[in-house]
């Protein structure tokens, strides 16, 4: 296995990796990132004490992750409200087990129990229901299908579907060899309209449609894990080499063509003795290169599309080592990246991001409320204030939920940072704009009701360089449609 690793080396260094049949290309991808240090802010949490497994924005615009027996809310200003797990009368000595956190088609959020073999619900408001899989069934990830289903992975050799009224339909793997066993892992939705998954039993990417049809692609190198997609529409994935330190960062496009990212060694040896990341969990990050955390030390890696590593280390514990790893990973509303670490929840800001707004819907009010039934005009102010000068704005290009502005004005409305943000006006003008309701409502699931979080998108005036501008804010939908 050594000497493998040895000519992986040497082909890496020409720029292409050969294992079999499968030939691993390291082609940049023509992206330019500016390299962005993170500041820390950390959340402590006394249930987190082995980390958490997930993290996701909720739709109400919050983060949400499990902690012990129990899913937790978080908002973005450090808020946590703790919502257990209903009691069912069974004891299970190493808790629940919940595995991941989605969010569904209903508005509300959905989580994998792989003790007991349930999929639970949780609203924003924090009712939880539960849904009890077959005996012996161990679900493990879930992600929101292009159908309309949940789709989630499960430890006995399974991709399972379960719709929001609970019906569950099964496919089953086939074997994979005298001295392999299936274990599907992670899952997303991909953009073929089929649902990817990684596979630890053979380190291969699968895909399964809608349908159930299985497809298996050609064997990683190392064994693969957590999976994306990346802005590229390409499936990106984490492939740690357990027995050594060959770390990879894998992309592999829908039609199968791998290519393959090896990461760095870390400065000192870790407990394993191979000095390894071990890359865990990934996203793509508000400075649109990809993120990942670290199954053996205390930090989180950056990685430019054309493979370029950049470490950066969490703030230190005090008496740990590295024990103390990250582990999931987001990137929030707030365009800060949220991480999961044993016993806390550490925000890492990447200071001097452009392109960031401060949106306030409907100026004056905290709540936000919205009825699809109104046909009126929704209206949304970006607030002078921050790094982007509302003057350089080119207001056609705005769109709230991908709906176009009917109108606009500068005009006082709010301050940045007064609390509710409209709050209180400062004496500098403020870019106000009108959308009409009902195309708001169109764009929203048709069964949420309660905070939902709206995104505007546009782009600077030429002369200013035509750069991407992006915001958000919640509103409470109320009333029914």
């Amino acid at each position: 296995m050594r000497d493998q690793r040895w000519w992986l080396g040497r082909l890496r260094r020409a720029g292409t990796c050969v294992l079999g049949s499968l030939v691993l290309t390291t082609a940049p991808l023509a992206r330019a990132q500016p390299v962005l240090a993170p500041t820390f802010t950390e959340f402590h949490h006394p249930a987190l004490g082995g980390g958490s497994p997930a993290i996701v924005v909720g739709p109400d615009g919050a983060l949400w992750f499990p902690a012990g027996d129990m899913i937790v809310r978080l908002t973005t200003s450090g808020v946590m409200t703790d919502h257990p797990l209903p009691p069912d009368g069974q004891t299970y000595p190493n808790g629940r087990g919940i595995g991941d956190i989605t969010v569904g088609p209903d508005g509300a959020l959905w989580f994998t129990e792989s003790a007991p073999g349930r999929i639970g619900r949780i609203t924003t408001d924090g009712v939880i229901t539960e849904l009890s899989l077959a005996p012996g069934r161990q679900p493990q990830h879930i992600t929101l299908g292009p159908d309309g289903a949940l789709w989630y992975t499960e430890f006995a050799d399974r991709v399972g579907r379960i719709t929001t009224d609970g019906a569950v339909t099964e496919y089953a793997m086939p074997p994979c060899g005298p001295t392999c066993r299936p274990h599907p892992a992670d899952i997303v939705a991909g953009p073929d309209g089929a649902l990817w998954f990684t596979n630890l039993g053979d380190n291969r990417l699968w895909r399964i449609t809608t349908s159930g049809q299985l497809t298996a692609f050609d064997r990683f190198i190392v064994q693969v894990g957590a999976l994306m997609v990346g802005p590229d529409d390409a499936l990106w994935f984490t492939a740690a080499d357990t027995a050594g330190p060959d770390d990879h960062i894998g992309r592999m496009t829908t039609a199968g063509v791998m290519s393959a990212f090896p990461l760095p060694l870390y400065p000192r040896p870790t407990y394993n003795g191979d000095n390894n990341l071990a890359p865990g969990a990934l996203t793509t990050g508000p400075d649109d290169a990809l993120w990942f955390t670290s199954s053996r030390v205390n930090v989180i890696g950056r990685m430019t599309w054309n493979g370029q590593v950049t470490l950066h280390e969490l703030p230190d514990v005090p008496g740990t080592a590295d024990v103390w790893v990250s582990r999931a990973i987001v990137t929030g509303p707030d365009h800060a990246l949220w991480i999961t670490n044993r016993g806390r929840v550490v925000r890492a800001a990447l200071t001097g991001m452009p392109g960031r707004v401060t949106l306030d819907i409907k100026p004056g009010s905290c709540r936000n409320p919205f009825s699809r039934a109104s046909h009126g005009v929704l209206p949304a102010a970006v607030l002078a204030g921050d790094s982007v000068d509302i003057r350089a704005i080119a207001p056609e290009t705005l769109r709230l939920n991908g709906v176009p502005a009917l109108r606009w004005r500068t005009v006082d409305v709010g301050g940045v940072g007064a609390g509710c943000a409209g709050q209180g006006l400062d004496g500098t003008p403020d870019l106000l704009l009108r959308f009409s309701s009902q195309a708001i409502a169109a764009t929203l699931p048709a069964t949420t009701a309660g905070p939902v979080s709206l995104t505007l998108t546009g782009r600077l005036k030429p002369e200013y360089g035509g750069t991407a501008i992006d915001g958000m804010d919640t509103i409470t939908v109320v009333g029914k449609r």
